[in-house]
């Protein structure tokens, strides 16, 4: 049984947030904007007392912790690190989407047995590097962003199994033609 109220109420109290990052067109919310379409599916769904299957309370539960935990770090680099300046946290968006992707990544390479010594140690050498620079608002590249990426292709074995959190909602969208 889908607890609705929950995720209601979070979204409820993140309203402004949101909103503040929907009108600004931030690419860290077009970056979570597929987990919201399926939320927000799903939560009509229950509203019109539609049956839900077990398929959609998993889909549910698993997005609603992963917009949890992921809209709550963002709000941590926003307020904290950027003390509410959007158009400075919005520079450093790139950074923050790839840190929120390293810890997508970490969690399926776990759930996959497939993180092995290096590529733990790698992830969490670029995390911090990544955190330094949010942290110092340093400066960054986009050739910085391609390096991590060759980076973690290192390390990463490529494999069907490997896919993250948000690559699974895309595709529940596109299934849903949402």
């Amino acid at each position: 049984m889908i607890n609705i109220e929950d995720y209601k109420n979070y979204y409820q109290d993140n309203n402004d947030f949101f909103l503040m990052l929907i009108e600004k067109e931030s690419i860290v919310y077009d970056r979570l904007s597929d987990v919201f379409k399926v939320l927000g599916f799903i939560e009509l769904m229950v509203d019109m007392k539609k049956k839900i299957d077990e398929e959609i309370e998993v889909i549910f539960e698993s997005g609603f912790s992963y917009l949890h935990e992921q809209i709550e770090q963002v709000k941590t680099y926003y307020k904290n690190y950027f003390k509410g300046n959007f158009d400075k946290f919005e520079s450093y968006a790139p950074l923050i989407n790839y840190s929120l992707y390293l810890d997508d990544l970490t969690e399926v390479l776990q759930e996959k047995n497939l993180l092995n010594k290096k590529a733990k140690e790698m992830i969490a050498s670029l995390g911090q590097e990544i955190e330094n620079v949010l942290i110092k608002q340093g400066k960054f590249t986009d050739d910085d962003i391609e390096k991590y990426n060759l980076m973690i292709q290192e390390v990463v074995v490529s494999s069907p199994e490997i896919i993250t959190t948000q690559e699974i909602f895309a595709m529940i969208v596109e299934e849903l033609e949402l």
